[in-house]
């Protein structure tokens, strides 16, 4: 209920789910590029160095073999090593990787992202069931042209006594 209800108000309004809801969604993203970021890292393990195994990467997702990544070659090459993101997850991931921001990411750009990465994936548990309950919640989201109109929805499911507020209660 805390983390649902920001102004602790003991109610939870659209506004507030809403805002939960773009939060939980923003790290769902997030925690996708940090593991496709490992899941790459970690292919580098069969190779005598990170700066070869780049090479490597950089040819193997390299179209026109200008030396760089544009998004439509990052978006390929990660179907052909197998780590499938959203839409939404790859453009953060260009984000992630591209840190001089013109739009491709170079080998030194990728060098310098991986070399600082720890390859070992650790599956970790969320920090609380809070947080797993609402993104199964978000995952019906993608049916509503934004997240304030599913949280709309959201309320009007839960919201018994139909006063535009979730109570603890209700919730239950």
């Amino acid at each position: 209920m805390r983390r649902l209800d920001l102004d602790r108000d003991g109610e939870i309004t659209e506004v507030e789910l809403s805002k939960v809801l773009k939060s939980v969604e923003n790290q769902t993203i997030m925690d996708a590029v940090e593991t496709a970021i490992k899941k790459i890292a970690a292919g580098g393990e069969d190779y005598p160095s990170m700066r070869e195994y780049v090479k490597a990467l950089i040819k193997k997702f390299d179209h026109n073999s200008d030396g760089l990544i544009t998004f439509q070659e990052l978006s390929d090459g990660l179907k052909k090593i197998q780590i499938f993101l959203s839409q939404r997850e790859k453009q953060a991931l260009m984000e992630k990787l591209d840190l001089n921001r013109d739009g491709e990411i170079s080998a030194d750009e990728l060098l310098k992202i991986l070399k600082n990465t720890d390859s070992r994936l650790n599956n970790y548990q969320l920090a609380t069931s809070v947080t797993t309950v609402v993104k199964r919640l978000l995952e019906g989201s993608e049916k509503f042209s934004n997240l304030r109109e599913y949280a709309r929805h959201l309320i009007r499911k839960f919201d018994n006594n139909s006063d535009g507020i979730i109570s603890f209660q209700e919730l239950c």
